[in-house]
This record gives structure tokens, sequence and C-alpha cells, in this order.
């Protein structure tokens, strides 16, 4: 096998490893044969063209790299899952999370004028229906009240708490949204469209990440307007990849290689 050995998380790179697995993570380390393809340490021909595995020079390190120090900074479950997505020989040239201080949108200037009337409807017709009959009509009037304490109040504790369970990368192949329970949602980035927009404090970032896809299936573009609003989550499938409330923006951008916007 090759003299060196790489973690695909970013780890040191070993000289002649002990084992084949990273002491420090656990993942399977990998080389690579003379053409450049990755090979586990497992495996004695590169599976891409066959060719037999050689010793790796120390031109290999030549150009060292580490993970970015921001996904030092997530705590311990988020870092380990983030970390397993990446593949070997891929990248992560930045990594962050939503800030889950910012509470609104865009889309809040509609959102909340309605929110407040429907719920002000809502208390309306159970007081009336209290205090006239208190049973079926109160009963009824039950799931109008429980929208409507949701629209004013119980999305933006539902946004805050999937902010804080959420994890952005963007890798040298593709940008991946990890949400709660290891929920992967991704897309190439490289030469793809994207829409970069900056909110009104010039600190934070959106990026929506080859925004023509939300057009495949029906009505995808109206739910896509709802998106980061506590309103997804009535939405069950996937409405594209999208970094929102990046705090760090210029990061990001220079992650991607692009101008501050």
């Amino acid at each position: 096998m090759g003299a060196y050995a790489y973690c695909p998380n970013g780890h040191t790179a070993q000289a002649e490893p002990a084992g084949t697995t990273c002491p420090v993570c656990a993942a399977p380390l990998y080389t690579s044969c003379p053409h450049g393809h990755s090979v586990w340490l497992t495996q004695r021909t590169c599976p891409t063209c066959g060719t037999a595995v050689g010793a790796k020079s120390q031109a290999w390190l030549e150009e060292p790299w580490t993970l970015p120090a921001a996904i030092s900074q997530l705590p311990i479950e988020q870092r380990m899952a983030a970390e397993r997505v990446l593949r070997p020989g891929e990248r992560l040239l930045w990594c962050g999370r939503p800030d889950a201080a910012v509470r609104f949108t865009k889309a809040d200037l509609f959102l909340v004028p309605f929110s407040i009337m429907w719920a002000g409807l809502a208390l309306f017709w159970e007081a009336i229906a209290l205090s006239s009959d208190p049973s079926l009509f109160a009963v009824w009037g039950i799931p109008f009240v429980a929208v409507g304490l949701y629209l004013t109040i119980g999305r933006f504790a539902w946004k805050a708490r999937r902010k804080r369970r959420t994890v952005y990368l963007l890798t040298d192949q593709r940008a991946a949204v990890l949400s709660p329970r290891s929920q992967l949602a991704e897309a190439p980035w490289v030469g793809a469209p994207q829409q970069v927009s900056r909110h009104r404090d010039g600190r934070h970032v959106d990026v929506v990440f080859d925004p023509g896809s939300v057009a495949r299936w029906p009505f995808a573009a109206q739910a896509a307007m709802y998106a980061n609003t506590g309103m997804d989550f009535f939405i069950r499938r996937n409405i594209g990849v999208a970094f929102f409330d990046v705090a760090d923006g210029d990061a990001l951008l220079n992650a991607m290689g692009q101008p501050p916007v």
C-alpha cells in the first residue's frame, strides 16, 4: 500500500499507518493510485482504473488542508454527523449553521398581518361559541385556534429549534444541508446557478443553489416562497438546497469563489 494514508474527514495524513481506519474518527483511510483516483487501504488495485496502488510521495503533503475551524465549534453530535457526510477525497471548503436569532424573512411582510388576523378571528369565534353553545361550535373552533397560535408563535419556535440542529456544508463537489435526524439534502454547485442575497444588516447571507430546480414538481415555486418561515413544517418534499441566514456571509462567498454582494 502507499506510504501515506488519509482520512476523508481531513485529519492529519499518516505515514505507514498501523491500521486501515483513522485513529481520530474511525473513518476508513484511503490513498490514491498513480492516476489520482481514491483507493481505500483495504483495496490492492484502483477500482476506477485497475492500476496497482503505488507508494505516495511527499508531494501529497505539499498543500496540506484541514477542516474549516467552524466545524470544531459545532456540538459534538452535529460535528460527527457532518464529518460522516464527507466522501472519500472530498474537501470541505466551508461549514456553518443558520443564525437562530434571525426570525423574520421577506415573506413575513404578508404572513405576520395574516397570522394576526387569523388568530384574532379564531379566538373571537371561539369566545362566541363558548358563550352560546360550549359543545359543537367550541370543538369546531379548536383547530382554527391551534393554527392561529402556530402562525403567530409556534412557527418561530419551531424554526429556531430547527436552525439550532441544522448544519450547512460546502465541499469542492456539492452543497449539503444536514437537518435534524440526519436528513440530508444536497446539490452540485460548481458551475451551477446560485441565487445570492444579503440581508439588510449587510452581514447575513442567503444562498439558494440551483433555484430553477423548484419548478420540477407542481406548486414547488409557491412552496419555496415559504421556505425558512416556519411554514415549511407543513411541506414534506425537498424544494431545493439553500443556506439561509448565514451569519458569516463573506466567509461563505469566499469559499464559493464569489465576490461579496
